[in-house]
């Protein structure tokens, strides 16, 4: 893909001009085919854009609206690109698992688009730095607020929080404006955070190997990562992007998304609720002794859970599957599962008080181990077309 076409693209996107839909399409037809004619049409577009405020008074054809244009290249590529809608139509399940949404597809773009030093459109890239000792304070809490970007935190052996900010900011703001990141203090919470609205903003914190008292990043279309952390309570909230938490420790856990994936592996803590849409969540070798996770659209995906130290699963979904697997299949279960338009398998024995598969469409099984052991492991599943796999 040519770099500048993408970046128009994208400028387009960031001003409102096109939609997410459209911006993908226009990507989508860089990526498949780099032809001639693809780039003229794409620079017809981009030039009829510098001249938006002028077109009123012009004839019918130079009047015609930037989102006009659109459409009509959107007719010419559209034997390279389907209707995403269309295609969860067509091919149901199998394409909602495998499809990555039309947001995080241009987020996951963005992200990883080197913007030190570019002038992107109007706006102008302008990194910062910003540092905390908390040698001497017990237990910290903190925040974490980026914008239109990625957040991703992970602990080394110093003493100081260190935060780099990657702003975007209008250039004709930035004469004015002495630091676009601060740090604010009171009583509950340390937070870094911008002081300015309007802009695009991308961390990379490192906090000290030590135990929080709480943790929460907070960010717009962009992906949280997060490695190696300590603490009593994590929050994670964005939208139109994905959630990473690999190697955490904390008693409560909530990772909150939109049209974006979920991943939770390597973690230890007490409770866990996992949300998105459009996108599948997974949690993998994760000593969590209650989830709850739910998505539409997309799978979730359990695998090695400890039998030891898990004691309820609860997961929610739609147009996907459900498939999890335990690190032992001789511990005690509670287990209600319901689909339609799928299959219900488990891999352990189980005295069932319903066992309804007979029917094509919905389906439903509720039964128990006939160990009369009082620790059971309470399993609650339920989907609409997919299969259940309980191992």
């Amino acid at each position: 893909m040519y770099e500048e076409e993408r970046m128009m693209i994208l400028n387009m996107l960031q001003e409102e001009k096109i939609s997410s839909e459209e911006a993908a399409k226009l990507l989508d037809a860089l990526d498949e085919s780099e032809t001639k004619e693809t780039n003229e049409l794409i620079n017809t577009a981009v030039n009829k854009t510098d001249n938006m405020s002028n077109k009123k008074n012009n004839t019918q054809q130079n009047s015609q609206s930037f989102e006009q244009k659109i459409e009509s290249i959107v007719d010419k590529i559209e034997n390279k690109t389907e209707n995403l809608g269309s295609k969860m139509e067509k091919l149901g399940v199998d394409l909602a698992e495998s499809t990555t949404s039309i947001a995080e597809r241009i987020v996951d773009l963005v992200n990883n688009i080197n913007f030190d030093g570019l002038t992107f459109g109007n706006y102008k890239t302008v990194t910062e730095t910003l540092e905390k000792d908390i040698s001497n304070i017990a237990n910290p809490a903190f925040e974490f607020i980026g914008v239109n970007g990625k957040v991703s935190i992970s602990s080394w052996n110093k003493n100081k929080v260190f935060v780099k900010a990657t702003c975007q900011i209008k250039g004709n703001k930035l004469e004015n404006l002495s630091e676009i990141y601060e740090i604010v203090e009171n009583d509950d919470i340390i937070s870094f955070r911008p002081k300015y609205n309007n802009l695009g903003a991308k961390l990379e914190v490192f906090v000290p190997q030590k135990e929080y008292r709480k943790i929460n990043v907070l960010t717009t279309n962009g992906k949280i990562i997060l490695e190696g952390i300590n603490t009593k309570n994590i929050l994670c909230d964005t939208t139109n992007s994905s959630i990473f938490l690999t190697n955490v420790k904390s008693q409560d856990i909530n990772l909150f998304t939109k049209n974006g994936k979920i991943s939770l592996q390597n973690a230890e803590g007490d409770n866990a609720v996992l949300s998105t849409s459009n996108n599948y969540i997974l949690v993998e070798r994760c000593n969590i002794k209650s989830i709850k996770a739910t998505t539409s659209n997309g799978s979730i995906k359990g695998y090695s859970i400890p039998t030891n130290y898990s004691q309820y699963l609860e997961l929610t979904t739609s147009n996907g599957k459900i498939d999890i697997s335990f690190t032992d299949t001789k511990a005690n279960f509670v287990v209600d599962a319901k689909t339609s338009m799928g299959n219900i398998k488990v891999g352990f024995p189980l005295i069932y008080e319903v066992n309804d598969q007979n029917n094509l469409g919905r389906k439903r099984i509720t039964g128990y181990s006939k160990d009369n052991s009082d620790k059971y492991i309470r399993i609650k599943a339920s989907t609409s077309n997919g299969s259940i796999n309980i191992n």
